[in-house]
């Protein structure tokens, strides 16, 4: 087994989430330096006083996540994952769902922002980025606040190595289209789909740009508290 040289990993599924999480180290004083993917999409690192972190981009679905895992988990052992999507139920969209090691969710919670409300909750692994008001209510009624394809893959990868993690799910508002939907399997986020899509017709455009804004409001709040999981408060 690779020994661990990292001491701990922010792992996200797309380009716009690294790009808040990345916001948050540099709001801190700290530095990220891109790094060869290693199978992901995009990494960077960044050295702190409790040793070098690493962002890592898995790109959305279950087989890009484990591309990703099989690579960058067995150098860390304290894993964070920060994401935005729906939750199965109405809940507010300055909610942040959090779902692992029982420290690291002290420590998330200590880091969020202020107006945002922090549930303790399982989040489900589900390969569809999207899921009707039936399937929400099964997950639900299951014990499920919201769900994500990737989350089983980190998951999985962080026990084999036995080491530790917390999923930090933002809640989006349930009337806008969710922002992963619409990335083709694997893919992160660029201009190029986005640009594709907005052209589509001038309503189109608008949904696209509440999306964007929704899930950029979300990943904010998720971001700030992986990084808190893994370096406490400033």
């Amino acid at each position: 087994m690779t020994e661990p040289w990292l001491s701990g990993l922010l792992a996200c599924s797309l380009t716009a989430d690294a790009e808040q999480l990345r916001a948050v180290l540099h709001g801190r004083g700290l530095k990220t330096r891109s790094v060869p993917a290693g199978r992901a999409k995009a990494a960077w690192t960044c050295v702190t006083d409790r040793g070098t972190l690493a962002v890592v981009v898995s790109g959305r679905g279950q087989e890009a996540a484990r591309q990703a895992a099989s690579f960058w988990m067995p150098r860390a052992r304290w894993l964070a994952v920060a994401e935005a999507g729906p939750a199965t139920t109405s809940t507010e969209p300055n909610t942040v769902i959090l779902d692992g090691d029982r420290e690291l969710t002290i420590l998330a919670r200590r880091g969020a922002p202020q107006d945002t409300s922090i549930e303790e909750a399982k989040v489900a692994a589900v390969r569809d980025a999207s899921l009707g008001p039936a399937a929400r209510q099964t997950l639900s009624e299951a014990g499920y606040a919201a769900w994500d394809p990737n989350v089983d893959t980190w998951r999985q990868a962080a026990q084999a190595i036995g080491g530790v993690v917390l999923v930090c799910h933002a809640v989006t508002p349930d009337h806008t289209p969710t922002l992963q939907q619409d990335i083709p399997e694997g893919a992160t986020a660029r201009p190029w789909w986005r640009t594709a899509l907005a052209a589509v017709s001038p309503s189109r455009k608008a949904q696209q740009r509440e999306a964007d804004q929704a899930h950029q409001q979300a990943i904010q709040r998720a971001a700030r508290c992986a990084v808190a999981a893994l370096l406490g408060t400033p």
